[in-house]
């Protein structure tokens, strides 16, 4: 089924944080760490505020692509990250909160998290600045799914561990020497 106009805007709205989210990877290297964590939970908030209202679509093609250039671009990306995050990136967390008994915690990284969702939000950017309606489609689908299979478990993750970072730890990295 095509996009609605309203599908459309709705997605272009998505695909504008989307582009943000990776432009700010893409330039890490100009941040300190603090600079970096506060912009990064801001594009962070906002690319899952407009995964909620990406619509429910069917794929395109039935091609499944692999982007290398996207994971050529997130390897880059992270080797931008500021250096002084890798002190604070590992973290715990559960996998499922709703499993009975809890399975026990499992170590997670940041920098690993916000470079997942850089591929996955990256791969699908050009499908759907390319104006073919069913390479379109394959970018909402991969989008939408990825939200609520993949990038977007790292997104919440990333967006509580970046909060306890800044506000509950009161980490501070603006010394220059940490950039």
């Amino acid at each position: 089924m095509p996009l609605t106009p309203e599908g459309r805007a709705t997605v272009d709205q998505f695909a504008k944080q989307a582009a943000a989210y990776c432009v700010l990877l893409d330039e890490a290297d100009r941040y300190s760490p603090g600079e970096f964590l506060r912009l990064v939970q801001q594009r962070l908030l906002e690319v899952v505020r407009a995964a909620l209202d990406l619509p429910d679509i069917s794929p395109g093609t039935e091609q499944n692509r692999v982007d290398l250039a996207s994971k050529e671009a997130a390897r880059i990306a992270q080797a931008r990250l500021p250096p002084g995050l890798a002190e604070h990136a590992f973290y715990s967390h559960i996998f499922d909160p709703f499993e009975a008994p809890s399975e026990p915690p499992v170590g997670s990284d940041l920098r690993h998290d916000l470079v997942e969702i850089y591929e996955d939000l990256r791969s699908s950017l050009g499908r759907w600045k390319s104006g073919s309606e069913p390479e379109q489609a394959d970018a909402v689908w991969d989008w939408r799914q990825g939200f609520i299979h993949h990038w977007g478990r790292h997104a919440t993750e990333a967006i509580k561990t970046i909060h306890w970072l800044l506000f509950d730890q009161f980490i501070e990295f603006d010394d220059p020497k940490q950039r």
